[in-house]
């Protein structure tokens, strides 16, 4: 049963390793990322509706034009009747004469043309122009956003590989050991118990093994998800996890982030909206015009003739609410009130910002922190397990001392492991809010072109 474990753990790790699937680089999967994630494509979505709503604003500058056509038949003409009896100089014995009025059908074309000349039109413009600056931060944002998640897949995806390689590392220096033990236990030279004791470290880094398998299965899931793949594609990274240090101090991250994060460009055009708001306002206490056309062709014309004729109507109309019992004042207050407001909520989001950028700082330096310790850790570890080996083959330490040194060892990598992936996280986390990451995305939307 044990071999079979290994055997299929093996056959596992041969195909993470030689890649049956697509191979992906770093910046593949951030590509793939901005470019086919479904929240991305939502956005652009989105983006697109933002536009064709400016050009509805663009479009209401401009005249209107509007054709008409109608039809109406009557079951009978109009009429009236003139009694002569009425007249002033009666007629003896005459009858009541009827006499058409119009005609039983009536058919109109008519073609009209409306210009309205308002300066609330060009300030609804403007605002549709903010609402397009607005949708293309927040699609930059979502592209940020989610090559952001690519990337702590990425390096989770290459954490979990290295567990599973210093997994099997693990399981193959135990596997050597029992053997040698099982050798020295047929000679009699070793107690059964530390054969026994081996054999369950053995079968404890078996299970360490198929957690790490789990945690590769997890982690490529998470990764075709970040990229827009389907969760069961077969993809391979073949890059493995590397140390780049952040050269900048904590001042020029907070001042890169006030200045380029996109929750701070979102503020600036919340505020520039809530300016022109109080404009538009402003605006609704001026007079509006309105020129209207029409050109109708109809018949009967208006001899009550059944022939087609063709007429004409200008129409100019101005309206000026005079009073209104202080409505407009009041929209205009609404509207100042919410400017000074989204000015506080301005300031107020900077310094959170700020916090934020501090706070992914000082997490970033203690992961690096953290990282040096563990290397450390590991060179004595590592110097460790050569000396109690050694030790071992010579006599003079216990089988118990090497398996502590063994799992010392161990541990001592799965945790540079750790903290390496953490430290690469917490830097794509600060490069996020700094707006480095963005850059860098324009560098290689750039390379592509």
């Amino acid at each position: 049963m044990r071999f079979f474990i290994i055997k299929i753990t093996i056959i596992t790790l041969l195909l993470l390793n030689f890649g049956f699937g697509e191979v992906l680089t770093l910046d593949d999967c951030i590509q793939l990322a901005i470019t086919q994630n479904p929240q991305v494509l939502g956005g652009q979505h989105e983006m697109s509706a933002a536009k064709a709503q400016r050009y509805q604003s663009f479009a209401a500058l401009f005249p209107s034009a509007s054709i008409t056509g109608s039809y109406t038949r009557l079951d009978e003409a109009p009429y009236t009747v003139l009694d002569p009896s009425a007249f002033p100089f009666p007629m003896p014995n005459a009858e009541p004469v009827r006499i058409e009025m119009g005609k039983a059908e009536m058919e109109k074309a008519e073609l009209g043309i409306t210009q309205p000349v308002s300066l609330q039109l060009f300030t609804a413009l403007s605002l549709a122009n903010i609402g397009v600056e607005q949708k293309r931060i927040s699609l930059q944002k979502t592209k940020l956003q989610t090559a952001l998640n690519a990337e702590k897949s990425y390096y989770q995806f290459l954490q979990a590989k290295a567990f599973l390689k210093i997994a099997m590392a693990s399981k193959k220096q135990i596997d050597a050991h029992i053997k040698d033990l099982q050798n020295m236990f047929d000679q009699g030279m070793i107690h059964k118990k530390d054969l026994l004791s081996a054999q369950v470290r053995g079968s404890e880094i078996e299970l360490l093994i198929l957690q790490a398998q789990n945690a590769v299965q997890l982690s490529k899931s998470a990764l075709c998800l970040a990229i827009g793949y389907p969760q069961d594609k077969q993809i391979d990274i073949a890059e493995s996890l590397a140390f780049a240090e952040y050269n900048f101090p904590l001042d020029s991250a907070i001042a890169w982030t006030q200045r380029n994060a996109m929750d701070a460009k979102l503020l600036d055009v919340g505020l520039d909206a809530s300016k022109k708001q109080v404009t538009l306002a402003l605006e609704g206490l001026l007079p509006s015009f309105a020129g209207m056309f029409y050109y109708d062709y109809e018949k009967p014309n208006r001899q009550l003739e059944n022939d087609w004729y063709d007429h004409w109507t200008a129409v100019g109309a101005i309206q000026w609410n005079v009073f209104d019992w202080g409505r407009n004042i009041a929209a205009v207050k609404q509207a100042n009130e919410q400017k000074k407001q989204m000015q506080f909520l301005r300031q107020s989001a900077l310094e959170g910002i700020a916090l934020q950028t501090r706070a992914a700082y000082l997490a970033m330096d203690e992961k690096r922190k953290k990282l040096d310790v563990a290397r450390k850790e590991l060179e004595t570890a590592e110097e460790n397990y050569r000396v109690t080996n050694d030790l071992f083959r010579a006599g003079a330490a216990t089988n118990a001392e090497l398996l502590d040194a063994h799992t010392d060892l161990t541990r001592a990598k799965l945790n540079q492991n750790q903290y390496l992936a953490d430290y690469n996280t917490a830097k794509v986390e600060l490069e996020y809010f700094t707006g480095q990451l963005e850059t860098k995305i324009a560098k290689m939307s750039k390379k592509d072109e």
